[in-house]
């Protein structure tokens, strides 16, 4: 067993809204993580920094005792997928998605990233979890 480390997350809500658009950043991490809802979509795509690519999560909100679907890729362009996405697929109500601040994920990395959340989603039960290969 892994011994856990403490660390400490920065979550920055630019509308005030917490259930609206939030940016996610960790000390020290080269990441950055988006999530919003799917009712704030024209105003995320207009964000440059998803013009670049990265790993994303796409997720339906559905009442207790019902298994959500999700929905895992990888792109080298976000804003393009998701505007695909937007566009054909219908059961996502939230998004999350995964990229780096100094452009240091390599196609390699960002695939990495993509198994390895598709075998946690997988692992965990509690998903129906889909795969997608991105642009």
């Amino acid at each position: 067993m892994s011994k856990k480390t403490a660390f400490s997350l920065r979550i920055f809500f630019p509308t005030g809204d917490p259930e609206g658009l939030c940016f996610i950043t960790k000390p020290l991490w080269t990441g950055q993580g988006i999530v919003f809802p799917r009712a704030n979509y024209e105003e995320v795509r207009e964000l440059d920094v998803l013009e670049t690519s990265g790993v994303y999560i796409l997720w339906e909100y559905i009442p207790e005792g019902y298994l959500p679907r999700v929905y895992i890729g990888e792109s080298d362009n976000l804003k393009s997928q998701l505007n695909h996405h937007n566009n054909n697929k219908d059961f996502w109500t939230h998004c999350v998605v995964f990229l780096s601040k100094d452009q240091f994920l390599d196609k390699a990395n960002i695939r990495y990233l993509e198994a390895r959340l598709v075998a946690l989603g997988r692992r965990s039960q509690t998903l129906r979890v889909g795969r997608c290969r991105g642009t």
